[in-house]
């Protein structure tokens, strides 16, 4: 998590702020300095705070942090080349390496799983979900109360497998969070 803190350090300075300016009301100033020099860590809520007072968001500081999974960035990035450039084997390798590496047990795992499977389908039917898929991902929506933007992304991916009748349920409620 140093890469935290010498990503607030670098934000902090880029605005000309100093430890105390940004740490104002919010933190101590050792707190602070102990975090941008990766020694400790900050609770969320005045690590947003402190972003608020910088005008950055959590998810630009985090995007700058590079903090991401980076696998699963690399898979999305080859997928959308090997789409984008119609090459259908790389497409089918990278489903199939992710089925073998997919924790099932996982939601989140098989969701993702679940929705590279699902775009490989539109071209491939040897890749069409199966009926327990179909029913997880029905299930998962319907007991979806907070929805994401992955949320919006696999409900998209999924608009032909569903029934409009469900299909208009899960926008109306995707549309609450917006």
């Amino acid at each position: 998590m140093q890469k935290l803190g010498e990503n607030l350090r670098k934000i902090r300075k880029s605005r000309n702020m100093s430890v105390e300016q940004v740490a104002k009301e919010i933190a101590s100033y050792s707190s602070i300095a102990s975090f941008e020099r990766g020694q400790s860590l900050l609770s969320l809520d005045i690590l947003i705070n402190l972003l608020d007072r910088l005008n950055i968001s959590i998810t630009e500081f985090l995007n700058l942090a590079e903090i991401s999974d980076r696998s699963f960035s690399k898979q999305y990035r080859e997928f959308a080349l090997a789409a984008y450039s119609e090459d259908m084997n790389s497409m089918e390798n990278i489903v199939n390496d992710l089925e073998k590496q997919t924790n099932f047990d996982h939601v989140q795992e098989k969701l993702t799983y679940l929705n590279y499977k699902m775009l490989l389908s539109w071209t491939n039917q040897e890749f069409k979900l199966s009926q327990n898929e179909e029913e997880f991902l029905l299930n998962y929506f319907w007991n979806c109360e907070i929805w994401t933007d992955f949320d919006n992304t696999l409900l998209c991916h999924s608009i032909n497998i569903f029934n409009s009748e469900n299909i208009v349920i899960f926008c109306k409620e995707l549309m609450k969070n917006i």
